[in-house]
């Protein structure tokens, strides 16, 4: 075994870790031992279990700051035999900053009892320090030894608190014994001026590079080397420099800006002072040109005025270890600001959640009530409307039975009359008087039946638009209702939604998580999922029925561009229904208007040009808003300089032509500024629905189609039945019956029915009813009636159409006809 020493020749009382490798390279002995140490007084000594012989070589690399050690050989070595000592791991083992005043206490008691000895004869010595140099000490610097160590913000909590329970103990036991008081003298712990200054980031610099290095290439080949040879202490770069004035080569080495890179840069500098080429090495005269030197750069470095200066000073600036911890330490303290002003943010935030989520559940409930009200006052409104159609619906069925009767009476009154006629008759000699009464009530009776059937048919048709209504009424009300519960069961499931939301970002803002929480966290996620996907299938439907909408649009607008291109084909001027262009000037008012300024063509074809681009310029726009009825409406601006100059030069009609032109414009196209189509009914200056247009062109169509056959019938169409027939309508032969050319016309209408597909042709006859005998809806009606036109070359209009329910009424009208136009033609 062997005892190493070691000794501190800077050492300022705080500890110092540092690495040792011990090396003998004689011929006998090849030994290598490595050793962590940490130094916390000026001498130390080390013990070698594989030492039996003194080493030759020594290697010292500090952790944790610029201690320079040395070893002495003569009395750095001796060997000694191992002799077994205890060990307690409580001795050894450090306390904690509250333990300091018992551990204090007990070794102040410590030193009363005499287990601790601090006089050795006339002087006195630190029993916690004995590796220290100086062990002999007066009573006034042994107690301002242990007061310093005591007060230092370095050491650790068991050394301060053992060497201020020996300061209690000189004061209280030893200095009551002298006769002068002792004075303590404070310790002064160092100031940031006392400390060493170093270039931050750490650097080191390495000089008497090679002087052959020329060149860019040879200048990076030379730092690649450089960083591979110092590559133990873990360099970021190396970059090579020159005196211009000595021709010298030297290197700066960069390591990193944390505590590791000041670990390897401290090393760096120790590496050459151990290696006896440190800068005061590099200083001397006698220093050997053929080795590098190195140092880590500082203060005087930096303000050197040679190229490393420069280089230092605009790479780096000058900090001490100090300031570094100062920096850190502010650093520190402005984040823990910045993440207190976060929370307070947060919590802020959270009741600011919190009051919005109460809100939103009074606003919930509210609405709900709301919505209760609502149904509430929806179905009583229903009730009351039930009762008023049943109350009227027994009202009128009373009147029909009371009419009735009425009916019954006068039929029986008209009854009584006829048999006192008919004794009359028998009793009378004026025959020819009771003909003309019989005839009279004859007539009067065949009126009454008409207007008993008539009234029954009324009452039918009464009955049944009653039935319709009331089934119309329960279906409106019946989707009305489906329609509101659908609002407020949407309303409610939005407003759930957003309850679910709140709660849910409140319980996130919530302190620690329990299971009670997760568990409330978990419900709400659920039902919050469940809520969204009603949302998601209530909007699946909305869109649907959109899609749906949008295609029939589409549908109706492909409709609506081919019956506009059509009517721009067949208008005329004389047309009823036609195509507008909205947007466009109408010229021929225009015209009109500016006739009474100048009356040149040319003139007036140059203005009419002008004023309709002016109304396409996109730039523009004369109109201003106003809030009519809490709506937003666009009218023109008066005041617009354009349209005051037009009414100033040209009138106030041709000002009102642009501005019906501008209006139309702004309506119809306002982005594209570009007259647009629009079906118009001229007649009565407005637009014209789609159903106007088509019923228009249908009856265009019809006129045209009888104009065109008008030839074939005065060549022997109707007409010749019309002169075949010169005894009025309805006069029998001598046979009794109806002439030829009326029995061939109600053939050939029967026959024209039969062959219509949509009838079975055994139930036709001359008076079955088209619509209660062959079940013919209005669509089946209108073909047959333009049947009928097209068969005998007749035109016959809708009010017309509606009264012909049968064969018969059809004969009998194409016979009034055709002896109309016969009449006509023989005038002429």
């Amino acid at each position: 075994m062997g005892l190493v020493c070691i000794r501190n020749r800077k050492w300022d009382g705080t500890k110092s870790l540092v690495e040792i490798r011990f090396m003998n390279k004689s011929p006998n002995h090849s030994l290598y031992i490595d050793s962590t140490v940490i130094l916390q007084t000026e001498l130390i000594f080390l013990a070698l279990d594989s030492a039996d012989s003194p080493f030759d070589e020594w290697e010292i690399r500090s952790v944790g700051n610029a201690a320079r050690f040395s070893m002495c050989s003569p009395i750095g070595f001796c060997p000694i035999s191992p002799v077994p000592m205890e060990h307690s791991s409580a001795e050894d083992s450090d306390i904690s900053d509250s333990d300091i005043t018992e551990h204090k206490e007990e070794i102040c008691a410590q030193l009363r009892a005499g287990k601790l000895n601090v006089k050795r004869g006339e002087a006195f010595r630190c029993p916690f320090c004995p590796g220290k140099k100086r062990q002999d000490y007066n009573l006034k610097d042994l107690l301002q030894h242990a007061t310093g160590i005591g007060a230092a913000s370095k050491r650790s909590a068991k050394v301060k608190a053992s060497h201020l329970g020996l300061a209690m103990f000189l004061e209280k036991d030893i200095a009551s014994t002298l006769e002068q008081p002792l004075q303590i003298v404070p310790y002064k712990p160092k100031t940031p001026k006392d400390e060493e200054i170093f270039v931050w980031p750490w650097m080191g610099i390495v000089v008497n590079l090679q002087c052959e290095l020329k060149g860019k290439e040879c200048s990076r080949e030379s730092e690649e080397r450089l960083t591979a040879q110092f590559s133990r202490f873990r360099p970021l770069q190396a970059t090579t420099l020159r005196d211009g004035k000595n021709q010298q080569f030297c290197a700066i080495i960069k390591f990193a800006k944390d505590w590791s890179g000041f670990k390897d840069a401290m090393a760096f500098e120790n590496h050459f002072v151990l290696e006896q080429y440190s800068k005061p090495d590099w200083k001397k005269r006698n220093c050997r040109k053929d080795d590098l030197y190195g140092w880590l750069a500082k203060t005087d470095d930096y303000n050197s005025p040679e190229p490393i200066g420069e280089y230092l000073r605009k790479n780096g600036n000058l900090k001490s270890v100090g300031d570094l911890e100062r920096e850190g330490l502010k650093e520190t303290g402005e984040r823990v600001a910045h993440y207190a002003r976060q929370i307070d943010a947060t919590n802020k935030h959270m009741s600011e959640l919190e009051l919005k989520n109460n809100q939103n559940a009074m606003k919930l409930d509210r609405m709900l009530e709301e919505n209760d009200r609502l149904v509430e006052e929806h179905n009583e409104r229903i009730l009351n409307m039930q009762k008023d159609a049943r109350r009227n619906s027994w009202k009128i069925i009373n009147d029909n039975i009371r009419l009735h009767k009425e009916l019954e009476t006068k039929k029986k009154e008209i009854g009584r009359r006829h048999e006192e006629l008919e004794k009359l008759v028998m009793n009378s000699t004026n025959r020819e008087k009771l003909e003309a009464a019989k005839e009279e009530i004859a007539k009067e009776n065949r009126l009454l039946y008409l207007a008993t059937l008539k009234k029954k048919e009324e009452d039918e048709k009464f009955l049944k638009l009653v039935k319709e209504q009331e089934q119309e009424k329960e279906n409106v009300r019946k989707m009305v209702y489906d329609l509101e519960m659908q609002l407020a069961s949407k309303q409610k499931l939005e407003l759930e939604r957003e309850l679910l939301r709140g709660n849910l970002e409140v319980w996130k803002y919530m302190g620690e998580e329990d299971a009670k929480s997760k568990e409330m966290l978990d419900k709400l996620h659920e039902a919050l999922k469940e809520k969204d996907e009603e949302m998601e299938h209530i909007d699946s439907m909305n869109q649907t029925l959109i899609i749906k909408q949008r295609r029939t649009n589409d549908e109706l607008e492909e409709a609506k561009k081919e019956l506009t291109t059509d009517l721009v084909n067949m208008s005329s001027a004389r047309s009823i229904v036609g195509v507008k262009k909205m947007g466009e000037l109408d010229n021929k008012a225009f015209l009109a208007s500016c006739k009474e300024k100048t009356a040149d063509e040319l003139s007036l074809s140059i203005l009419c040009s002008k004023w309709e681009d002016e109304i396409r310029q996109p730039e523009w726009h004369p109109f201003k808003v106003i809030d009519v009825g809490g709506q937003a409406k666009e009218i023109i601006r008066e005041d617009d300089e354009k349209l005051q100059a037009l009414k100033a030069e040209l009138g106030v009609q041709a000002h009102d032509v642009v501005v019906k032109a501008l209006l139309e414009m702004n309506e119809y196209n306002p982005s594209g500024r570009y007259p647009i189509p629009e079906l118009w009914n001229f007649k009565e200056d407005r637009r014209a629905p789609m159903g106007e247009a088509v019923a228009y062109i249908v009856k265009q169509w019809k006129h045209l189609r009888l104009r065109a056959a008008a030839p074939i019938a005065a060549r022997g169409g109707s007409g010749g039945f019309a002169r075949r027939m010169s005894a009025p309508a309805g006069q029998e032969d001598s046979n009794g019956s109806s002439s030829e050319p009326e029995r061939d016309i109600r053939t050939r209408v029967v026959n024209l029915v039969k062959k219509f597909d949509k009838i079975d042709a055994d139930k036709v006859t001359e008076t079955a009813d088209f619509q209660k005998d062959l079940s013919l809806d209005s669509l089946d009606r209108v073909e047959l009636v333009m049947a009928f036109e097209q068969e005998f070359s007749v035109e016959i209009p809708d009010d017309k159409a509606d009264k012909l329910t049968c064969c018969a009424d059809v004969a009998k009208y194409i016979i009034s006809e055709s002896q109309t136009s016969d009449t006509n033609a023989g005038g002429s």
